[in-house]
């Protein structure tokens, strides 16, 4: 078997979101703030969980928070969030982004938010 390059390993997953990304996914060797992110898009909570809450960085403490706010988990995600500390993407987000702020997120900025960490994550290969 011929091994995929990240690019080629993130495409595959993300063209087949779901059931279909399952095995790609706990095959994968991608970092765990990329696998973390691809695990929620691909609509599996729990895996995405393992792998966030076992990454002792901001990033996992981001992908944490994140995560317990679409349980929801008010309390757990704002607890998660306050331990993220400094991050590239909440500068993205609003100068006024604060754990009131990310708690109380619309869809889009939710959306927005786990795509922004998800595309930080590729990038810095966290």
């Amino acid at each position: 078997m011929v091994a995929m390059s990240p690019a080629d390993e993130i495409a595959a997953i993300l063209a087949n979101p779901g059931p279909a990304a399952r095995p790609l996914l706990a095959a994968s060797t991608l970092p765990p703030g990329v696998r973390a992110g691809l695990w929620l898009r691909c609509g599996f909570w729990p895996q995405a969980h393992e792998v966030a809450q076992d990454l002792p960085t901001p990033t996992g403490s981001y992908w944490h928070a994140i995560l317990h706010r679409e349980e929801p988990d008010e309390f757990n995600a704002r607890y998660w969030f306050g331990r993220i500390g400094s991050h590239p993407v909440l500068r993205q987000m609003d100068n006024r982004w604060d754990a009131a702020a990310f708690a109380r997120a619309s869809p889009a900025q939710r959306e927005r938010e786990a795509q922004l960490l998800l595309d930080y994550c590729i990038t810095h290969h966290e």
